[in-house]
């Protein structure tokens, strides 16, 4: 079941990746990136709302241990959200998606330093051979308008930092054994991301304050479908993360999420992968297999 959840978690992401990829072309400044982000928070806050009120007893109520993990979920969520778009301004999908994967190795790494999941030694030549794929990757270009500058890579970096802690935030909820459920916990997740967005985007409008709201109307059918997906791909992971080990949990999400990835980059962006591209895309693929089955 809980290989499942993760496979629905990937496709969710990977269609999420499209609609964010879509709405990257209409928006150019923080103001509109910070903004557009935080209605689909607002929506996926619906959307947990309205679950929660159909199938939760005890309403919204939470346990103080789950609010701190929404909290900082929360505020890993808007930094990735809106680092995600900058990225995507500037780099191709199949680069950001393997440096996502980097993420994996941040997650590990904290899980073994708070939840006891250590990393063993046997695993390290994979974790080598993940890194070599992103510096691979690096060197792809084509389908791209613009080359890999220090600003991309620093942007591709946060993005990986930030999204590497959303996914051990998902697995310390599912660890901690709060009593809440997954809803709950998605419910105070997309709050507080929201209020953080909103708070972002207040502070940079006092200083060059202009929004267009013509951005809004263009991008909000891409905003709702990342909406719905994000609430999948939340729920979906978080679910599977009290199911499988973080070993397990970290590579193989991370491994489906690559190859629906790639599939969605060349058929739906037309970001064909050339020879590098491929080259990278294997290592990493045998780089989480190696991870996964030593």
């Amino acid at each position: 079941m809980g290989y499942l959840l993760l496979f629905i978690a990937a496709l969710a992401s990977s269609v999420k990746g499209f609609a964010g990829k879509r709405s990257s072309l209409y928006v150019q400044r923080m103001p509109e990136i910070m903004l557009t982000n935080a209605l689909r928070m607002l929506l996926c806050l619906l959307i947990s709302s309205a679950i929660a009120v159909l199938t939760e007893s005890r309403g919204l109520k939470a346990e103080r241990s789950t609010m701190l993990c929404a909290l900082f979920y929360g505020a890993m969520l808007a930094s990735n959200v809106a680092v995600w778009i900058m990225c995507a301004r500037e780099s191709g999908y199949l680069l950001i998606s393997v440096f996502s994967m980097m993420g994996m190795l941040v997650s590990l790494l904290c899980s073994s330093l708070f939840l006891n999941d250590s990393i063993r030694m046997i695993q390290l030549p994979g974790i080598v051979l993940l890194i070599g794929a992103s510096v691979v990757m690096c060197r792809h270009r084509r389908g791209l308008d613009t080359k890999l500058t220090r600003r991309s890579l620093m942007l591709l970096i946060a993005n990986t930092l930030a999204g590497g802690l959303c996914d051990f935030a998902q697995k310390l909820f599912a660890d901690m054994n709060a009593g809440d459920s997954t809803t709950v916990y998605s419910f105070y997740c997309y709050m507080f991301a929201a209020a953080f967005l909103l708070c972002g985007y207040m502070s940079i409008c006092r200083g060059n304050g202009r929004f267009q709201p013509s951005v809004i109307h263009s991008v909000f059918p891409f905003t709702c479908m990342m909406a719905v997906t994000q609430f999948i791909n939340t729920y979906a992971r978080t679910l599977a993360g009290g199911l499988l080990p973080a070993a397990q949990f970290y590579p193989v999400y991370k491994g489906l999420e690559t190859i629906l990835g790639v599939l969605m980059a060349a058929f739906m962006l037309r970001e064909k992968p050339d020879a590098r591209a491929l080259i990278g895309v294997s290592m990493a693929f045998a780089a989480l297999l190696l991870i996964r089955l030593v």
